[in-house]
């Protein structure tokens, strides 16, 4: 059994800085975005920022994934049958499928200073802000007392909020700083 205690607070432990570390460097990209839309051009200096916050988001995403892994392998059946471990791992997969996008179709444009104020990078932002966020809330919350499907319906409802907050957000700094 130490053996056991011993290996979920290692896992936990490398969970929680990754979690760290890839939310903290998608927050990092987030507010060096938002900075250059102002402007609508991103500077060297941001481009630099911001390959370097990408790159701690992936890092990150691995150890959270290599971490959770682990985690489940503590105790398989517990996490199973666990709708907040399964919601995590949904969250997680989009939050994946959305920076496998977002790095691959946005970034090579914000860096040749292209489509800064696109409808899509907004989008793919409120996507990536409400997971990560819905992610860290899951991941304190000891125990939820629901289902996979009304875990996800409010993940969903926080993803449609998010997006809509984004967009208005971009209409505002379209039209302001036009």
């Amino acid at each position: 059994m130490d053996i056991f205690f011993n290996l979920k607070i290692f896992y936990t432990t490398l969970h929680i800085i990754g979690v760290a570390i890839g939310a903290g460097g998608a927050f990092a990209a987030d507010r060096i975005f938002w900075e250059s839309v102002r402007d609508k051009k991103i500077t060297a200096t941001e481009k630099r920022f911001l390959i370097l916050a990408s790159s701690s988001v992936w890092i990150g995403l691995t150890i959270l994934v290599i971490s959770g892994i682990g985690l489940f392998l503590t105790d398989p059946n517990y996490y199973i049958g666990s709708s907040k471990f399964l919601a995590k791992i949904s969250v997680v997969g989009v939050i994946i499928l959305n920076g496998i996008y977002f790095h691959l179709k946005h970034i090579p444009s914000l860096l040749a200073n292209r489509a800064v104020t696109n409808v899509a990078i907004f989008v793919s932002g409120g996507i990536s802000s409400a997971s990560w966020i819905y992610a860290i809330i899951l991941g304190s919350l000891h125990r939820v007392p629901y289902s996979y499907i009304e875990i996800m319906a409010v993940y969903l409802g926080a993803l449609v909020a998010s997006i809509a907050v984004a967009q208005i957000a971009r209409h505002y700094l379209v039209l302001r700083y036009r």
